[in-house]
């Protein structure tokens, strides 16, 4: 990243706690008389501003220490991740946001530091509460749909395949890859893909923002690489359109 960035983004960043600051000062005057309404507004808002800094601070980054396709799967999950953290404040999504950086090489710092630490000091005070006995973490369920959702969503708006093309394409990668994988049926797949994209219409519109004029050819074929060629019909299962 530039000096000039740099300095960009510490002098965004300033401005940001400064409007975090005025915030949370008006909660406190208003006391108990702030409405809930109110509050969900100005969370929203803090949340809004955090969100856009780390985006600032982590995309050259990881355009730096990624190739294109690597940055759009692990910059995109990098991005959810925070968000969830945000909207949650479950830990394991700091947890997986650590994981992807240290996979790409990426540096820990800013806005993502400051948040561990305060993951690390509430965890210290026993803070965070966990399922006992838990199989998974909410997280290893939720990122794997996000994967498979994900790579639905860049075939048919950046690969000119069919919703039922991506869809078979995706479950053909993920049987042949996960012997359990959790969708075993396009049809399974794309029901869940319909409600992802009533819940991520934010990180669609990322997406979208990021890539206003598509893929290139080549881009289109090193990311269809991940596919199988002719995946078998079976795993199309019972589709409804």
């Amino acid at each position: 990243m530039s000096d000039a960035t740099d300095k960009l983004n510490k002098v965004y960043y300033n401005d940001m706690c400064k409007k975090i600051r005025i915030i949370e000062e008006r909660k406190e005057k208003r006391g108990k008389s702030y409405s809930r309404l109110q509050d969900e507004v100005d969370n929203n808002e803090i949340n809004g501003l955090l969100r856009s800094q780390f985006k600032k601070e982590y995309t050259d980054p990881f355009l730096d220490f990624t190739s294109g396709n690597d940055y759009r799967h692990y910059g995109l999950t990098l991005f959810n991740n925070f968000d969830h953290w945000l909207e949650d404040r479950d830990p394991d999504y700091l947890d997986e946001c650590v994981r992807i950086c240290a996979t790409c090489n990426v540096p820990i710092k800013g806005l993502l530091l400051k948040h561990l630490a305060i993951a690390s000091e509430t965890r210290l005070n026993r803070g965070f509460m966990y399922v006992k006995n838990a199989k998974t973490t909410k997280i290893g369920v939720e990122q794997f749909l996000f994967d498979a959702c994900l790579d639905v969503f860049i075939l048919t708006n950046f690969c000119g395949k069919t919703r039922a093309e991506a869809t078979l394409l995706v479950v053909g990668r993920l049987v042949s890859n996960e012997a359990n994988s959790r969708y075993k049926k396009a049809s399974t797949l794309d029901k869940k893909y319909v409600e992802w994209l009533k819940k991520s219409k934010r990180s669609i519109k990322g997406i979208q923002e990021e890539y206003p004029n598509g893929w290139t050819h080549d881009e289109q074929l090193i990311f269809l690489q991940k596919f199988p060629t002719n995946p078998p019909e079976y795993l199309k299962g019972n589709r409804r359109e």
